[in-house]
């Protein structure tokens, strides 16, 4: 049997040249949870939604008896959106994943305009549905539309099921990335830096320098299987920290 992967994340969020940060991060590598969020700006607090979703997500989750399957991440999810739902014309985009099997695979959920995005020696491999505005009312984490004021019933997000292989970068991103994920030589040439934070920093100046001005952030998610040379630089702490979670530590794949 193989060795599980080693998942080495960073995360980045950008306000660009809006008055106001609506986007939202979800990094916990400890964990295994990731996510991104994007307030809407129609509504008048979109930066307290975003966060709320983050926070509320987590904290679900952490109490969730069943952390190991998609079921642990749905029933945080319908949790989080019962919160929001306790705001006023509150709502939020999201893309959130859920580390599983000893760190082999990733269990995505996901509403609105933001996504998941696969790099591997093939290509760019956009994972999930764009549900943008137009004729469709927009879906996003408690419901939202073209009646602002009026609330819609909580969607169940899409799921997708994503295999962690040696070599592939994983990217959690909100739409103000759009103008740089849908160019996949740009995005290709990005990634062949393996590391995270570098990765998430030269998505954020591609799409700056392809006009982009509104809120961007991105998770971003290395996959590899060099044990040795990784784990030289993991404290004891660290490990011990991890071996803690389902699918993550020294017995499985170490997220970090």
């Amino acid at each position: 049997m193989t060795a599980p992967p080693i998942l080495r994340t960073a995360a980045i969020t950008d306000q660009g040249a809006r008055k106001r940060q609506e986007d939202a991060i979800l990094h916990e590598p400890l964990a295994g949870f990731f996510g991104v969020f994007d307030g809407l700006s129609a509504y008048p607090h979109g930066d307290l939604n975003s966060r709320l979703a983050a926070s509320s997500l987590l904290r679900h989750w952490s109490l969730d008896g069943h952390p190991r399957t998609d079921g642990g991440l749905l029933r945080a999810w319908g949790r989080a959106c019962e919160d929001l739902d306790d705001l006023l014309h509150g709502d939020t985009t999201a893309t959130v994943g859920m580390v599983l099997g000893e760190g082999r695979c990733m269990m995505v959920a996901h509403v609105g305009d933001g996504g998941l995005t696969c790099v591997d020696a093939r290509g760019v491999h956009r994972r999930t549905e764009r549900h943008g505005e137009g004729a469709w009312c927009k879906r996003a984490m408690r419901g939202g539309g073209s009646g602002l004021l009026r609330p819609l019933p909580s969607p169940a997000p899409d799921l997708h099921t994503v295999p962690l292989i040696a070599g592939d970068v994983i990217i959690l991103h909100t739409d103000g990335l759009d103008a740089i994920m849908c160019d996949a030589a740009a995005v290709m040439a990005a990634c062949q830096e393996r590391d995270p934070h570098t990765i998430a920093r030269r998505l954020i100046e591609g799409a700056r320098a392809r006009g982009s001005e509104g809120n961007a952030s991105c998770v971003v998610i290395v996959v590899d299987l060099d044990l040795d040379a990784i784990a030289r630089r993991i404290s004891p702490e660290a490990r011990e920290a991890a071996g803690k979670w389902a699918g993550v530590g020294v017995d499985g794949g170490l997220v970090i």
